[in-house]
């Protein structure tokens, strides 16, 4: 939520809204698109659960399905964007959402001081890029340590090649985190993060 209304509220006007997601992100947009009386698309994968499908629904925003990959959630991105002329909503890969999202973080700090290690799970690195930033500035102590599962574990083996490596295939469970590290995300957490773990 706090990526994603950090980056929408900064926009002039009413823009038409595109984003892709199979869960938070896509309830964010379309959440604040409702407040902000903004038309909102919303590309889901096909095999998204139905109760966060319904959740993006009863904010009133249309869902337009993909197939489950990354790949095939940006190619239907781009051309809905490019048909109705939105504004694309990023779930990761883009400063402003970042820096919603490193005001998590940052809450903890204000609550719990000399927190020796906070775990954060790792996605695309939205959230994980903001954690590691507000631990930085506020709480250079802390060590942040991100989880992934264990057949998604892509995070860890780009940091530990030192270069974005591809998605392993789609096959754990939790479709949030089926995609592949943003480009902006990398060099954050290659920088800040302590180390990644993987969970089976």
């Amino acid at each position: 939520m706090r990526g994603a209304a950090n980056k929408i509220l900064q926009l002039e006007g009413k823009p038409i809204l595109c984003a892709h997601s199979s869960g938070n992100h896509a309830q964010a947009v379309a959440y604040i698109a409702q407040q902000k009386e903004m038309e909102a698309h919303i590309i889901m994968p096909i095999d998204t659960p139905m109760v966060k499908q319904d959740a993006v629904k009863q904010y009133g925003a249309n869902i337009v399905h993909s197939g489950p990959t990354q790949k095939e959630q940006e190619e239907v991105s781009d051309r809905v964007a490019k048909e109705l002329s939105a504004t694309f909503v990023h779930p990761y890969n883009d400063l402003k959402i970042i820096a919603g999202a490193a005001t998590c973080a940052l809450e903890i700090y204000e609550e719990l001081k000399d927190l020796d290690y906070l775990l954060v799970p790792i996605g695309g690195g939205g959230l994980s890029s903001g954690t590691v930033l507000s631990t930085y500035y506020f709480s250079p102590k802390t060590q942040v340590i991100g989880v992934q599962p264990f057949l998604a574990g892509d995070a860890k083996d780009s940091l530990e090649k030192g270069s974005i490596q591809p998605q392993y295939p789609p096959l754990t469970l939790a479709e949030g985190v089926r995609v592949n590290l943003g480009e902006v995300n990398f060099p954050i957490l290659k920088k800040h993060i302590t180390d990644v773990i993987l969970v089976r």
